[in-house]
């Protein structure tokens, strides 16, 4: 079966990046409650990603 590759291609690690939201759910529980759901899916299917977690936080340094 084909599937998408769930790791970053550098290190081996599966990439959790930022999660795009309607601005109207910004600071509510709803937003913590995606980041959570997130979580709890890749503990549910631990066989589907990498043991190990980044986080890529996007931005610009000045």
């Amino acid at each position: 079966m084909q599937t998408l590759a769930l790791s970053h291609e550098a290190s081996d690690a599966t990439l959790l990046c930022a999660l795009s939201l309607n601005p109207r759910y910004k600071g509510t529980s709803a937003e913590s409650l995606l980041r959570r759901a997130r979580l709890m899916f890749i503990a549910q299917y631990p066989e589907r990603f990498s043991r190990i977690l980044a986080v890529a936080f996007p931005g610009y340094l000045e």
